[in-house]
């Protein structure tokens, strides 16, 4: 059985995105100081960079819509973790942002076509 590409993207990004919410809401065990490095900010970008770029692919005529979207996802994380026993962060807030847009930028300017190829 062959299976639609687009449909196999959509089911990554819908999959990505709620490990994403799982990973970002459930409980720490422990308090993990953050370095000074702050280096799980660039997992934050990182991720979302991630998410953003699979439902570009899945959704190439929302990108904008997306983008927004998610950068508003990342924001509700953070004041629902604290609910969750885990802590509330604005850097973390806009590491998601830059990754949200540099996903975009990256499925404008240089998947575009690429996926108009796949998806055909």
């Amino acid at each position: 059985m062959k299976m639609n590409p687009n449909l196999l993207i959509k089911i990554l990004a819908w999959l990505c995105n709620l490990g994403l919410w799982l990973i970002c809401l459930l409980p720490l065990k422990i308090h993990v100081p953050a370095p000074i490095t702050r280096s799980d900010l660039f997992y934050h970008g990182l991720s979302y960079m991630i998410v953003g770029l699979l439902y570009s692919m899945a959704y190439p005529r929302r990108i904008y819509l997306i983008s927004v979207l998610l950068i508003i996802q990342g924001i509700a994380i953070e004041f629902i973790q604290p609910f969750t026993g885990r802590f509330f962060e604005y850097y973390d807030m806009i590491a998601n942002s830059i990754g949200v847009l540099i996903s975009v930028l990256i499925a404008h300017f240089i998947l575009r076509d690429a996926v108009k190829k796949i998806l055909k």
